[in-house]
C-alpha cells in the first residue's frame, strides 16, 4: 500500500514524458498537508500511508520492485484489494479519492498550453482512479481544509 502514493507521483509526473521539480514539490506539499491537518478518524489510514511514503527507505524499496518487474498496475490492483478486503470502508473511500487528488495536485501543477492539465496526464488519473475503485467512496482527505 505505502507504494500507491508514488505510483502516483511517477505515473503523472510521467505522462507526458518529463518529471519536473514542480510536479515533485506538488507531492510534498500535499505530503506535508495531510501530517499537518487536524486529525479525524477517517483519514488514520490515509496519513499513516502518506508518512510511510515519505520514509527515506521507501523510494529506494519501490524503485527496487519496479526493477525487478512490479508494474503500477499491479501495485494498484494489490492496494485495491487490500483495499477492499483489511481497511475500513470509510478509510478506504478517504485513501481512494486522495489519492485521485494528489493525481490531480501533481498534474496541475505544470498546464500544457493553456490547460491545467496534459491528456495524457488525464488519462493517468483516470486509469489510477479506475484501478483504485473510485467512485464506490466517501470524501477526500482534505489537509487544506480548515484554512483561509
Amino acid at each position: 500500500m505505502v507504494f500507491v502514493p508514488l505510483v502516483v507521483l511517477f505515473a503523472v509526473a510521467n505522462a507526458d514524458g518529463k518529471f519536473s521539480y514542480p510536479e515533485a514539490n506538488a507531492f510534498d506539499i500535499t505530503a506535508k498537508g495531510i501530517a499537518k491537518a487536524p486529525f479525524r478518524p477517517q483519514d488514520a489510514f490515509t496519513r499513516d500511508v502518506m508518512a510511510a511514503a515519505n520514509e527515506p527507505a521507501t523510494i529506494p524499496r519501490f524503485e527496487s520492485a519496479v526493477a525487478a518487474g512490479t508494474d503500477f498496475a499491479t501495485i494498484l490492483a494489490q492496494a485495491r484489494g487490500a483495499l477492499e478486503a483489511k481497511v475500513d470502508p470509510t478509510q478506504a473511500g478517504v485513501f481512494r479519492n486522495t489519492m485521485v487528488q494528489l493525481a490531480k495536485n501533481i498534474a496541475e501543477v505544470t498546464p500544457i498550453f493553456g490547460t491545467s492539465m496534459s491528456r495524457d496526464e488525464r488519462d493517468v488519473i483516470e486509469m489510477i482512479a479506475a484501478a483504485l475503485a473510485v467512485g464506490k467512496v466517501s470524501q477526500p482527505f482534505t489537509p487544506f481544509a480548515n484554512e483561509p
